[in-house]
């Protein structure tokens, strides 16, 4: 039964950004908390991205056959699927251009929203909350916007080769997603903001990242080296800055891809002996 293998990969970005710990502390937070997070433009502008993805998946649930690490096709069916599949993806990159020309005009849609949400509240408070939405909006680019949007449908000959692919792209979400963070501790430490509990939800992240890595493999020696250098800054044997600083250094490290393969390939591995 010969065929292929099919792994899609389909990110959206959310239209939103989070709430931080200032908005908190000021308060901020009855309109905020109504709606979630920082609306950045109106969920309906994403609704058709969202249609998109749910198409491929009962796409690809009718036409194949479901496998852990992707989508397996028969030869004969494959051109006519994956023809269907560049069909999607034609949409998803229209409405994306579409978004991103549409991109001031929804920031606006959404401010109105924001203005009617935050009538409610004094107006030294409202002019807090205002000041914080525009500057996010402001930092969400029309390349910025772009990038968090991703349509990519990736086809192997050979179940190993994508297996392989599926743990890579795993553990690049988790190694992209801890380097988010450190950006975010790097912010706060430049304004005089770093406080151990920056430090102690890093080390969270590190450990919950730590849980998906296999032992013996360069990247959980290096998370382990980041998680005790944050651990000098959370016990107070080293000031927050210099184990952030030491920390970051090692960090780094994760933009090697090396050190990425080496420990996809070791989740390999162990998938197959337990196979």
């Amino acid at each position: 039964m010969n065929g292929v293998f099919i792994v899609p990969e389909v990110r959206i970005w959310s239209g939103t950004r989070s709430l931080n710990k200032t908005e908190v502390d000021a308060q901020v937070i009855n309109p905020l908390v109504k709606l979630g997070q920082k609306l950045i433009v109106p969920k309906e502008a994403l609704a058709k991205f969202y249609a998109i993805r749910t198409n491929l998946h009962t796409l690809l649930t009718s036409n194949t056959v479901k496998l852990p690490f992707g989508y397996f096709v028969l030869d004969e069916d494959k051109d006519n699927l994956i023809n269907n599949i560049m069909k999607f993806k034609k949409e998803f990159d229209d409405n994306l251009a579409t978004l991103i020309n549409d991109l001031d005009e929804l920031k606006q849609e959404a401010l109105r929203i924001w203005e009617e949400s935050l009538s409610v509240l004094p107006e030294d408070m409202k002019r807090l909350a205002m000041h914080s939405i525009l500057r996010d909006m402001s930092a969400e680019t029309p390349e910025a916007v772009a990038r968090k949007f991703l349509f990519n449908v990736y086809v192997f000959n050979d179940s190993n080769d994508a297996m392989k692919f599926f743990f890579k792209k795993a553990l690049q979400e988790v190694t992209e997603d801890l380097l988010k963070i450190f950006e975010k501790l790097e912010e706060r430490a430049n304004d005089g903001k770093l406080q151990k509990r920056n430090l102690q939800a890093a080390k969270n992240a590190i450990e919950k990242a730590l849980s998906k890595v296999s032992k013996d493999t360069q990247l959980a020696a290096l998370l382990s080296d980041v998680y005790r250098a944050l651990d000098e800054g959370v016990g107070g044997n080293s000031p927050q800055e210099d184990a952030l600083k030491k920390a970051s250094a090692k960090i780094s490290a994760l933009l090697d891809e090396g050190i990425v393969d080496d420990a996809a390939s070791a989740i390999f591995s162990y998938s197959r002996e337990v196979a």
